[in-house]
């Protein structure tokens, strides 16, 4: 119910909207270039070392040729057999790789240039919980109805509620019952000090009448009915 008018208000109608795009991600085209070039390095390492065991190579030269077998082929293993044998000069298949990897780097570089601004923006259907608007406006209609119906039924039970609902509204019932206790004692004092003043008494009742009856007048019913309710003694 808190939440501003921006969400009460129906939403603009825009064209040309900007849409999250997909992060680039390799192409076919490059993940058959790098598994032709890790089956290349596996098969070039396995040449050198047929080489180096028929050449009749120390371990020193033997051994890192077996490891470098065992890595590349782990490598083509991992990527997948290629659906075509490479042919040609062996670094241009390596400069393709670290070119496709260039561009690839580059799209990247864009693509974050371009989402960047997009950042913390909400995304239109990915909300936890999505109602229609008139369904959200009369919910809070609704919502405010049975808050005011509970007042009003509280205020059958207790008086102050029920003149607070109708009539005072936001004044505490404490504040306004106090002010008209003291109007109260005040017309008393003042009826009081004219009893026991030095004037005739046809003059005291004439002025005590007058007294009366300007208050009388002076008040509509509803007035009266807050008077009496809120100088009203609780019952014990």
């Amino acid at each position: 119910m808190l939440a501003g008018c921006g969400t009460l208000i129906p939403k603009k109608v825009e064209f040309f909207q900007k849409k999250v795009k997909a992060v680039p991600e390799k192409t076919a085209s490059d993940l058959e270039t790098e598994r032709q070039a890790a089956y290349a390095a596996s098969l070039a390492a396995r040449l050198t070392v047929d080489a180096a065991i028929s050449n009749n190579d120390p371990a020193t030269v033997v051994t890192p040729a077996k490891n470098t077998e065992a890595l590349t082929a782990a490598v083509s293993t991992s990527l997948g057999p290629p659906q075509s044998l490479p042919s040609g000069a062996v670094t241009n298949l390596a400069n393709r790789v670290i070119e496709n990897k260039a561009e690839l780097n580059r799209k990247i570089a864009r693509y974050s240039d371009r989402v960047e601004p997009l950042v913390g923006k909400k995304i239109e259907g990915t909300g936890l919980v999505r109602i229609p608007y008139f369904v959200y406006i009369g919910s809070i209609v609704v919502l405010g109805f049975i808050v005011w119906t509970g007042l009003k039924l509280y205020g059958a039970v207790n008086p102050v509620v029920g003149l607070g609902t109708n009539v005072v509204g936001r004044v505490g019932s404490s504040v306004l019952s106090g002010a008209v206790s003291e109007l109260s004692k005040g017309g008393e004092l003042f009826k009081e000090k004219v009893q026991n003043s030095e004037l005739t008494a046809e003059v005291k009742a004439k002025v005590l009448d007058l007294f009366s009856h300007a208050h009388a007048s002076a008040q509509d019913q509803s007035t009266k009915d807050i008077v009496k309710v809120l100088t009203a003694k609780p019952t014990q």
